[in-house]
């Protein structure tokens, strides 16, 4: 259990968490669109993109630091 916690403590400290609920929510709303067959809007495609980009941005910028410490 303790593991467990550890796990999402440091997920949490990385904000992953934060980042993946927001991309969530984003693309989620996307596809709402889609599928109620509404407009997307462009500020919500422009923030999907910034979005996306910014989270595999900072993935890949923790991967890169998780090496730097071996």
């Amino acid at each position: 259990m303790k593991g467990i916690l550890a796990k999402v403590l440091e997920l949490l400290e990385d904000s992953v968490i934060t980042q993946s609920i927001l991309v969530l929510l984003v693309f989620g709303t996307i596809v709402y669109c889609i599928i109620s067959g509404t407009p997307i809007p462009d500020v919500l495609n422009q923030y999907g993109m910034v979005i996306i980009g910014f989270f595999f941005g900072a993935k890949t910028t923790r991967q890169v630091m998780k090496g730097l410490q071996k």
